[in-house]
Order: C-alpha cells, then structure tokens, then sequence
C-alpha cells in the first residue's frame, strides 16, 4: 500500500487597528473551521499582531474571531478561505477601537428676567472643552437652541469636561466633570 500525503496550505493572519494599521493588535484569539463548522486549528496573534495556521489540507475553511484586546470591538464576520496547495493565503483583517462620544445638555439654573429664560430652560452658545487622562484637549463644542451639543468619537476612557465659556449675564460653571466611556457607542 502506497499512501499519499494530500496537498496542504496555511492560513496568515495580519491583525491591525482600524484607524491606523501601523497599529499591530497582539493576543487576538481566532479558530479556523471546516465547512462543517468543526474547529480544525486555533491560533493567536503575537506582539506584532501576526499569527500562522498549522498546514491544512485543501479546501474551504471559515475563520472566526473569538477573543481581541480590550480596547477594540470584536470582529464578528464569519471570514471566508479558500486553502490552496503549498500556499499562505494572507488577511489583515483590522479591527476598530471602542469609542463613544460625550452628550451634554446645557440649562439655566435659575429664572433669568432679562433674557425671558426660566429655570430649567435650555442654554445656546455655551461653550465647553473636553480633555483626556492625560489632560490634552480632544474637542470643543458649544451648545445648539435646545442646549445639546455631542462630541466626535473618543476612545474608551476618562474624560474631563470644562465649561469654557457662557452667555452673557451668566457666571461661568468651574466644575470640572468626569466622565467614562466603557462601552462601544455609548
């Protein structure tokens, strides 16, 4: 009896940061799986976001994220592969940061005769900053006619909100306002 060995190829995978793939994620966890969905092989990125499957035979496979850093949202696509003879078929699959923005809804805190504004009522034009742990200035915004203004998208983490500027016969708030963002889209 004279066996044959069957044709095998490798899986590569490149893992990047969404916004800037210079960005390599390391520890990202993936199963590769068979069109029977039954796992064949589980590899995790290194330091350099890079990780190799064993050889595998030909044929089609699926690769599955399980597990990413904890700064990024998980990528839940089912991946496509197609294993050829002797090949590495090659993914930078990317990855994008956790990130939510910052609402704030500005009013009077009490009757203001001269602008016709009552307690409770919104306050347009006021302006406020917003700083990051390590106290850099990430966005500016000021209020709309309802008293509302949202930041841009920030990255998961602690912020510090200031008012920097207020309608006039107002005395400016010098809080400063703590806030975290934990979650995707908050």
């Amino acid at each position: 009896i004279i066996e044959n060995e069957k044709v095998k190829g490798q899986v590569e995978i490149y893992k990047t940061d969404k916004d800037d793939s210079n960005i390599k994620i390391p520890n990202v966890e993936f199963e590769i799986l068979d069109i029977d969905n039954k796992v064949v092989d589980r590899i995790t990125t290194n330091k350099d976001g890079y990780a190799i499957s064993k050889k595998l035979p030909v044929g089609k496979y699926y690769l599955k994220e399980l597990k990413t850093n904890s700064n990024y949202v998980l990528n839940e696509d089912k991946i496509n592969v197609n294993i050829e003879g002797n090949k590495i078929v090659r993914f930078e699959i990317q990855n994008e940061k956790i990130k939510g923005k910052i609402k704030i809804v500005k009013t009077s805190s009490n009757d203001s005769p001269i602008l016709g504004i009552k307690q409770g009522e919104s306050l347009e034009g006021v302006e406020f900053e917003i700083f990051d742990s390590n106290n850099e200035l990430v966005d500016t915004l000021i209020t709309n006619k309802e008293g509302e203004t949202i930041s841009k998208k920030l990255e998961i983490g602690r912020y510090k909100v200031k008012e920097k500027a207020t309608n006039k016969y107002y005395i400016l708030n010098a809080n400063e306002f703590i806030v975290n963002i934990t979650a995707n889209n908050e």
